[in-house]
């Protein structure tokens, strides 16, 4: 098979209900640039069925099988089996729009390691569709920064694929994406930006991870993973944007993490923060942070 431009990594998990958003995604995009792997993790009979006639009827759509139950599993799982010059990964009940991040990708500079695009928000509760881009500024890492914190979903990206080589999504079903940007931004990137809207978020559909309290736990692993990369990678108070993306984390957790659960994120921030004077000043500066934006919940 002839390598791809773009290759769409989707998660489907035993939440999906509907196929609508995505049957048509994928119809709307260029068949012979882009191909679309599909995870399937936990998926119910009727929306695997589903999945497996329109496969059959798609040579550019495959079916891979997971049991990993999380869609950080699912989307390694979907690395291992894409070829393509540059990787995206969506969520099953969002809608995207591949013909404009191809033409994002044929403005790419040859230096680019990643894309980032705008997109869309649709909701009840954000009286309609709202545009979000990455904000303006002079500053490089302050854009970079200001970009995640706001608006830190991973589905906004397209990433190089060679630039991916030794990078993997922690098995969880929260935190997974904002660490594995972390991952990803631990050392210095070169990051364009796109205008083109690339992705529409569903805002306010039920079946969500983000409604269920119990994938919300995951998210003290996740800052855990987070600090770990932090200091064994020795990333610098000036990288902003890990920084940023770090205190999200802690905050998220802080905010939906049960009582025990709490207790236990705080107890291991103490005593992460007295063990050295660097600790210390990371801490301080997670805290100080105090990103804007609320993972864990639609914005």
């Amino acid at each position: 098979m002839t390598r791809k431009k773009l290759c769409c990594v989707i998660p489907v998990g035993p939440n999906q209900v509907d196929n609508a958003n995505l049957f048509a995604s994928m119809t709307s995009g260029d068949s012979h640039e882009s191909e679309f792997i599909l995870v399937l993790d936990g998926t119910s009979d009727l929306i695997s069925k589903e999945l497996q006639e329109f496969s059959s009827r798609h040579s550019n759509v495959k079916l891979i099988y997971s049991s990993a139950r999380n869609p950080g599993g699912a989307r390694n799982l979907g690395m291992i089996e894409a070829d393509s010059d540059w990787l995206v990964f969506f969520d099953a009940d969002d809608s995207f729009n591949s013909i404009e991040i191809l033409k994002g990708l044929e403005e790419a500079t040859d230096e680019s390691e990643a894309i980032i695009f705008g997109f869309t928000i649709d909701g009840k509760s954000t009286g309609g569709s709202i545009i979000h881009r990455a904000q303006s500024t002079n500053n490089s890492k302050e854009r970079l920064r200001n970009s995640l914190i706001h608006y830190p979903g991973i589905w906004r990206w397209a990433f190089r694929s060679d630039s991916l080589s030794e990078s993997k999504f922690l098995e969880l079903k929260m935190g997974e994406d904002i660490v594995f940007l972390i991952n990803f931004l631990k050392i210095e990137r070169r990051i364009q930006y796109s205008s083109r809207v690339s992705y529409n978020y569903n805002f306010s559909l039920p079946t969500q991870l983000t409604k269920s309290l119990a994938a919300k736990q995951d998210l003290l692993l996740a800052f855990k993973a987070a600090v770990d990369v932090v200091s064994t990678s020795n990333v610098k108070i000036e990288n902003k944007a890990v920084i940023g993306l770090t205190s999200l984390l802690l905050y998220s957790a802080l905010r939906h993490l049960r009582l025990t659960n709490r207790l236990r994120l705080v107890g291991s921030v103490l005593a992460y923060g007295i063990k050295s004077w660097s600790n210390f000043k990371l801490l301080m500066s997670l805290l100080i942070e105090r990103p804007r934006a609320k993972y864990g919940k639609k914005q």
